[in-house]
């Protein structure tokens, strides 16, 4: 999928959430001195990038609770430890908030760029995933469109809102990194869609993972279906999360700027041209 999954140091990710906003933050203020009559859009494009940083923030630290309790707890030998955790089940809250203010940051592009499309405003679609099967000239679109973040990102909402749901107890269960699939498969994860495992590091230390599925949906046939999840590509739910984040930032600041240095109405959005019947 290409998506940057690798483990990330505790200062690394701190520093890097202080920052995630600052880019939208002074694209709305580009747009609203220059085009002060849009500045309300402005900020609530801004106000939809804090919120995406506050449900980050506020993951990561569920998340380093979560970690800090499992590596207390997983020197007894076992191939899988089951522990009373309700940082797990909070840390769930936060990723299932930023999964949803995200996608919906998505869906609200065109409240922010629709000034600059010829294309009326009630004729664009409502919803990301209805542009994509459509025609534009607009980068911003385009750009979406082959970002495999964002794709991932809205197979997790479609899974979460269709087919799974993160609800979980406050129980979380770790297995050993090597222990055979028949007794992973016997177990439940931190939620039903995540692997929770652990390995040891030396001596006395201890690595906790929480992973999410290589892939969503299965779109190898004729018919879109839910996958069988696996695991093998190590998809980071920390890393994925400051993902998410990121790509939103980044797609609602360079909007902020395209509508800013934008003359007229260039874009256009067209639906899907179907075939005719018995055409030649």
């Amino acid at each position: 999928m290409g998506v940057e999954s690798r483990a990330r140091k505790v200062e690394e990710v701190d520093s890097d959430l202080e920052q995630l906003p600052k880019a939208t933050s002074d694209a709305a203020r580009i747009l609203a001195d220059r085009r002060p009559e849009l500045a309300l859009q402005a900020h609530q494009a801004e106000w939809h990038v804090r919120g995406i940083q506050y449900h980050c923030q506020n993951f990561y630290s569920h998340y380093r609770s979560f970690i800090g309790e499992a590596s207390k707890r997983l020197q007894s030998g076992a191939d899988v430890i089951i522990m009373y955790s309700p940082e797990s089940q909070r840390m769930m809250f936060e990723f299932y908030a930023l999964v949803i203010l995200a996608r919906i940051t998505f869906d609200n592009l065109r409240f922010y760029i629709h000034t600059v499309f010829a294309t009326p405003f009630p004729q664009l679609p409502k919803s990301i995933t209805d542009f994509f099967e459509g025609q534009t000239n607009c980068p911003i679109y385009e750009q979406c469109r082959s970002d495999p973040r964002i794709q991932y990102l809205i197979d997790i909402r479609n899974c979460l809102v269709h087919h799974r749901s993160f609800a979980t107890s406050d129980n979380a269960i770790l297995v050993k990194e090597g222990t055979s699939p028949s007794d992973v498969l016997a177990h439940s994860s931190i939620s039903s869609m995540t692997r929770g495992s652990f390995r040891l590091v030396g001596e006395n230390g201890v690595a906790v993972n929480v992973f999410l599925p290589d892939k969503i949906y299965d779109r190898s046939g004729s018919d879109t279906k839910l996958a069988r999840f696996t695991y093998e590509a190590r998809w980071h739910i920390l890393s994925m999360s400051f993902a998410f984040a990121t790509v939103a930032s980044e797609v609602v600041a360079s909007t902020l700027l395209l509508v800013a240095s934008t003359d007229g109405q260039p874009f256009r959005y067209e639906k899907k041209r179907r075939g005719k019947a018995g055409g030649a």
